[in-house]
């Protein structure tokens, strides 16, 4: 069963190292291959999907027909541009705390690019898994008020509660690449990382479950 954190917090940084060097290196190898993400209010963002319905299938399963998330899930794949990226694809298979996904996208932000003020639902959730592959000077994520931005640094890792209003601009001439994860199940490696992380940062939550959701 998937347990989600609930919590006011922003984000928790989490304690997960892995290879974001090589992992860039493969994003961009298969840089033509991604394809226009949420194309509303944004220019240059991009995504291309590892685990999913489909290599350039980026949106959420309401958006290709299913009923529920456990329909499209007998439906979901690595691609072939997850057996294109060894590195990327052997890490989320033997080291990443979890063993059934939702989906598992490269993002990019192209430069010059920015992605307009949003909101991703409203229930305060540390759901958002952020993997950073790079983040160049000059791309950075606006919260859509007064509190500090979040600083991003290349290698780090996050889970982001993004009911909040964001945005973000990449004012660099770089091209900007995260992993975003979506998980289906909660592992006790897992958990131990968020319990870890939100003592760390003295954040406060609780586990819930689908059923808790409104």
């Amino acid at each position: 069963m998937k347990h989600f954190f609930e919590s006011e917090a922003r984000f928790l940084k989490l304690d997960i190292d892995f290879p974001h060097k090589e992992m860039l290196k493969e994003a961009n190898k298969l840089k033509d291959r991604f394809v226009y993400h949420r194309s509303d209010d944004s220019k240059g963002w991009k995504s291309l999907t590892l685990y999913g319905l489909g290599e350039d299938k980026t949106g959420g399963w309401k958006t290709y027909g299913y009923s529920s998330g456990q329909d499209a899930d007998k439906d979901m794949h690595w691609t072939k541009a997850a057996y294109e990226c060894p590195t990327t694809h052997d890490f989320f298979l033997n080291r990443f705390p979890s063993k059934h996904y939702g989906r598992v996208r490269f993002m990019l932000l192209e430069a010059g690019g920015y992605i307009g003020l949003h909101s991703d639902g409203n229930t305060r959730l540390l759901e958002n898994i952020n993997l950073v592959l790079n983040n160049p000077e000059g791309c950075t994520w606006y919260w859509g008020d007064d509190h500090p931005n979040l600083e991003m640094n290349d290698g780090d890792a996050f889970t982001i509660n993004v009911s909040y209003h964001h945005r973000l601009v990449n004012t660099s001439n770089q091209d900007r690449y995260h992993i975003i994860v979506s998980r289906y199940d909660s592992t006790e490696e897992w958990r131990k990382i968020i319990d870890d992380a939100a003592k760390k940062a003295n954040i406060h939550g609780r586990y819930i479950t689908l059923n808790d959701l409104p």
